[in-house]
């Protein structure tokens, strides 16, 4: 396997693993304020993320779920933020890729 597929099958668990657990947070929120048309796209995205293998398609996903989560006040984007940053971080490292940040 060349690097730039382990890279994507490392991302891909990473991604899988936190939509998995994005997905539990949003099963057990109560009072949401969207249809169920949308609650259940969202949920369907986090359980189907195992039947993908692209990483970078699942960072989107990520994304998505992760500004659901925010909008509906699950979570907040420093909380987001800190329980990824390790496991993005890390992947990077072992990849030699360059960390960049914003401020905001």
């Amino acid at each position: 396997m060349n690097k730039v597929s382990s890279y994507n099958n490392e991302l891909a668990k990473i991604n899988i693993e936190l939509l998995e657990r994005y997905g539990e947070l949003i099963a057990h929120s109560e009072n949401l304020n969207v249809s169920k048309e949308v609650l259940e796209n969202v949920l369907a995205i986090c359980s189907n993320s195992k039947s993908v293998t692209n990483g970078d398609k699942l960072s989107r996903w990520v994304g998505y779920i992760q500004a659901f989560l925010v909008f509906n006040d699950i979570q907040t984007v420093d909380d987001l933020r800190y329980s990824t940053r390790e496991l993005y971080s890390s992947l990077y490292k072992e990849y030699n890729l360059p960390v960049e940040s914003i401020t905001v």
